[in-house]
């Protein structure tokens, strides 16, 4: 884990150091804080509780549509994260399709969920570059659990015990130098028994971002 660590902490500031002009720093109520910033095809985040670096592809010559693959590490979890984002973008439209897979070490000697996936979509649309409405959908239906007697984390389908959604809608202004932005998350599964939705630690949340010039 240490050393997954120290290698993607060195890797970013290696990376700042190529293709940084500019530097964007972050807080954020629900997430951390830390610095942020996006080259032709290479994205970091250096941060706590979360880092992760990832790389960019274009798929057409327009560079609408992008993939990227990222790699990062949650500090406080003590868990890993793989994602692939496939995107397609305009100057006031956005639409990503993330596919995430998120993992932790395990020693307990009985069966536990040791990671999940999931597959996402997260619209997000610009008004006169200044206003940005953005909606994220998560849905999880196949989690990793950890088997003892064969030391092998196996994929399970999970249904109602565990919470299978997150739901979160962000507002932010954008200027050319900061951004603002007001958000709510929740977790949220379906009850057919009820016919109705039921939430949990539903989080209200505030995001700041500047940037700094080099």
């Amino acid at each position: 884990m240490k050393s997954v660590r120290n290698f993607l902490i060195i890797f970013v500031f290696l990376s700042i150091s190529q293709i940084a002009l500019s530097i964007n720093f972050f807080f954020n109520t629900k997430d951390g804080m830390g610095i942020h910033d996006r080259g032709e095809f290479i994205e970091y985040t250096l941060g706590f509780p979360y880092s992760e670096i990832g790389f960019i592809t274009n798929i057409d010559k327009d560079k609408y549509f992008t993939v990227g693959i990222y790699g990062g590490v949650d500090f406080s979890g003590n868990s890993y994260q793989l994602t692939i984002k496939p995107s397609f973008s305009t100057n006031f439209f956005e639409l990503i399709f993330p596919l995430s897979l998120t993992s932790k070490p395990s020693t307990t000697n009985e069966a536990t969920e040791v990671g999940r996936t999931y597959v996402g979509i997260v619209p997000a649309f610009t008004f006169q570059n200044r206003f940005k409405l953005q909606l994220g959908v998560y849905y999880s239906a196949v989690y990793l659990w950890y088997d003892p007697a064969f030391e092998v984390s196996i994929p399970t389908f999970r249904t109602d015990e565990i919470f299978r959604a997150n739901v979160d809608f962000k507002v932010s202004y954008i200027s050319d130098a900061f951004s603002f932005s007001v958000g709510y998350n929740s977790p949220l599964r379906w009850l057919s028994y009820r016919s109705t939705f039921i939430t949990g630690e539903n989080t209200i949340y505030f995001e700041g971002r500047f940037k700094v010039v080099f």
